[in-house]
């Protein structure tokens, strides 16, 4: 099942040509969560979702 946030992350990822492990950093998760999410193997937390628009909104600002 998709979930668009999940979406709008790998979107962000491609377009600023991040790692996921980059994108950790930015969410304050593990590489690992990161990369189960990008994989659905996992769905993330209520608290995590906010930290996923987080820091898309700062990953959206590099140049």
């Amino acid at each position: 099942m998709e979930d668009k946030l999940i979406e709008d992350l790998k979107q962000v990822l491609e377009e600023k040509k991040l790692s996921a492990i980059t994108a950790a950093m930015f969410i304050e998760a593990t590489p690992r969560q990161v990369y189960r999410w990008l994989k659905y193997e996992n769905r993330p937390t209520l608290i995590f979702r906010k930290a996923i628009k987080r820091g898309i909104e700062r990953m959206k600002k590099l140049p």
